[in-house]
């Protein structure tokens, strides 16, 4: 999929609301995030068929989307750091993996739980790498925080090459058809911001039937 577009994206986005935010404009979230998606498409067309454009626009866009949802239902939970982190990761696990099954014929189940086990080896690894652009131009300071950036990144690596030893990672099958990834995405959506608990069982009980094909297609193969 590529990590070109994801950072391009984030750049955007994060430049663009420093930019409001200094003339003290307030712009909502999906507000940068369709400005983006204009500035993309103003480029290239094309790129509404790769991988990563689809991927990082369909996960951010349906971050914002159901945990400002959740946060008007629920405001006092989502301000926990763990609950917001297993939701995000819950969020980003079901948006992109029929996207991964739909591009590459496969997909991990144990997306979430190894998502939170690297959570703690990249935060150290953004803040050297931030680090590292502030002082480049320094001799002393440029080949410490590049030590220990490499060190970072070494780890997670490791930590990458480790989970990929478990069983079933990825789970490999055969690509599906778009009408399929379109029935999965829109169960997840509405069982992550249906206010009624029975709508959220019956979405989930949808959820879980169209991916019993797929999972259990692979198994048996």
């Amino acid at each position: 999929a590529e990590i070109r577009i994801p950072l391009a994206r984030a750049g955007f986005m994060v430049i663009l609301g420093f930019i409001w935010a200094s003339a003290r404009w307030r712009i909502p979230p999906i507000s940068l995030l369709c400005v983006a998606i204009i500035g993309f498409l103003l480029n290239d067309p094309s790129v509404v068929f790769h991988p990563g454009f689809q991927l990082s626009f369909s996960v951010v866009a349906a971050l914002i989307l159901i945990l400002s949802v959740q946060h008007t239902e629920d405001p006092l939970l989502i301000s926990s750091t763990r609950h917001q982190t297993l939701r995000v990761t819950w969020v980003a696990w079901l948006i992109a993996s029929p996207i991964a099954l739909y591009h590459f014929g496969n997909f991990s189940p144990i997306g979430i739980p190894g998502t939170i086990i690297l959570l703690p080896l990249m935060s150290p690894l953004l803040v050297f790498g931030y680090l590292y652009i502030l002082v480049y131009k320094v001799p002393i300071l440029n080949t410490m925080i590049a030590t220990l950036l490499e060190w970072s990144a070494d780890a997670l690596w490791l930590t990458v090459l480790l989970l990929d030893k478990f069983p079933l990672t990825p789970v490999v099958t055969e690509k599906q058809n778009l009408v399929w990834v379109v029935f999965v995405e829109v169960a997840a959506l509405l069982m992550l911001t249906m206010t009624k608990r029975c709508h959220r069982r019956f979405a989930l009980m949808g959820l879980v039937l169209l991916w019993i094909w797929p999972v259990f297609g692979s198994l048996s193969l």
